[in-house]
């Protein structure tokens, strides 16, 4: 399983205002949807609220330099996070965790999702996505 944890914590922007960003960084080569990183940086949001007490006010995605294409990094612009992104993150937690609890494991079968699954080895979805692609 993978483990995850907060690349950057910036507490002041540029011009020595409080404000609190939290960073994600990945390199081009491993760059994943934007959602999916989005989602995964209001997950940290969460974290950190209840770690901290602190509600981050603005989430942040840099796609490092490619060597191989010397393409420039993508700094990003942050994005403002609000209430609404915290509760809506903690609402598919718990209807994750009921899921688990209740051993409802739909499967999905779309090869986009699929592909990036933890779990593919053991699933038989991902092979029926895989061959629906191949169609």
């Amino acid at each position: 399983l993978k483990s995850f944890r907060i690349d950057l914590i910036k507490r002041k922007d540029f011009k020595g205002n409080m404000e609190t960003t939290i960073i994600e960084f990945k390199s081009s080569n491993e760059a994943q949807d934007k959602k999916i990183t989005e989602e995964q940086l209001h997950l940290y949001a969460l974290g950190h609220k209840e770690l901290t007490g602190e509600k981050a006010d603005y989430i942040r995605i840099y796609i490092l330099q490619d060597k191989e294409n010397d393409k420039e990094s993508n700094k990003g612009i942050p994005k403002k996070l609000d209430d609404n992104h915290l509760i809506a993150i903690e609402k598919k937690i718990r209807n994750v965790v009921t899921d688990i609890r209740n051993k409802n494991f739909d499967r999905i079968c779309k090869y986009s999702i699929c592909k990036e699954c933890d779990q593919k080895a053991l699933c038989s979805g991902f092979l029926k996505s895989k061959a629906d692609k191949t169609k």
